[in-house]
């Protein structure tokens, strides 16, 4: 099953990526399709949502910790979810998007 995504997105998509550079065991063979989602919760909604019109299986990986990936082929499309906003605004509140590292964000 091939994956098609729009410009700007389609550039960015990797085929055969091993996912065990994007682990902190080191551990997971090659995903058919990998996306890493920098930009926007935009961004990574469409590439998620044009996917699943495309009966694609969609996996979403965050910072890479905690997750066991299997040495064998990973089918369907892994999405990093690197997206990293903050916005800090009155009365101690702060909104953070979900791929924000809480390492980074406790040094703010």
């Amino acid at each position: 099953m091939a994956l098609t995504l729009p410009e700007p997105y389609r550039q960015r998509l990797l085929l055969h990526e091993p996912l065990a550079k994007y682990t902190a065991a080191r551990l997971g063979g090659p995903a058919d399709y990998l996306y890493i989602a920098r930009e926007s919760i935009d961004e990574l909604v469409a590439v998620v949502q044009t996917a699943w019109a495309q009966a694609m299986p969609v996996r979403v990986l965050g910072g890479g910790a905690n997750v066991l990936v299997n040495d064998m082929r990973v089918r369907g499309l892994v999405v990093i979810n690197s997206v990293s906003q903050t916005d800090f605004q009155a009365d101690h509140i702060c909104e953070v998007t979900s791929g924000h590292s809480l390492t980074v964000l406790a040094r703010k």
